[in-house]
């Protein structure tokens, strides 16, 4: 009989330290994985930020080059980079000008290309205008006074 309960207690005894190797194993297991999963993120990450890195200098050379291409043209055309700078702002501000309710502006700034085309304005509108409206009272007498004025 003591050697049958010695047997019983053998064979529970390999059975549970199978189990705990087993659970062992297991947990390293999942370590190993954890560990692997985090080197793989932290060098994706590196990778995306090189590539982010690399392609923001491959953006601002571009830039550059077209800039310096820019400048070139602007001074072989007698003309400063900061009057192109202006003009594209008027260029914006027309842009602007359709969707405003009130139509009145103010431009403190004339330069050369600009002001023949807003010389022109008056004339092109006034064709657009229906056959049977008459200019206003008022802008007649403003137009009268700035007669008087020239």
């Amino acid at each position: 009989f003591v050697s049958f309960s010695f047997c019983l207690f053998s064979a529970l005894h390999f059975c549970a330290c199978s189990k705990k190797s087993a659970m062992q194993l297991r947990s390293e297991g999942f370590k190993v994985v954890k560990v692997n999963l985090g080197l793989a993120e932290q060098e994706a990450t590196r990778k995306r930020s090189e590539g982010e890195a690399g392609a923001r200098v491959e953006l601002a050379t571009a830039d550059s080059t077209a800039l310096e291409k820019l400048a070139d043209e602007i001074r072989s055309d007698g003309y400063s980079n900061v009057q192109y700078m202006i003009s594209q702002r008027y260029i914006e501000l027309f842009r602007q000008i359709s969707d405003a309710k009130t139509k009145e502006i103010y431009l403190p700034y004339r330069l050369e290309g600009l002001s023949g085309m807003i010389d022109g304005l008056p004339g092109m509108f006034q064709g657009a205008r229906p056959k049977s409206a008459k200019p206003s009272s008022r802008r007649g007498e403003r137009s009268s006074e700035m007669k008087e004025l020239d």
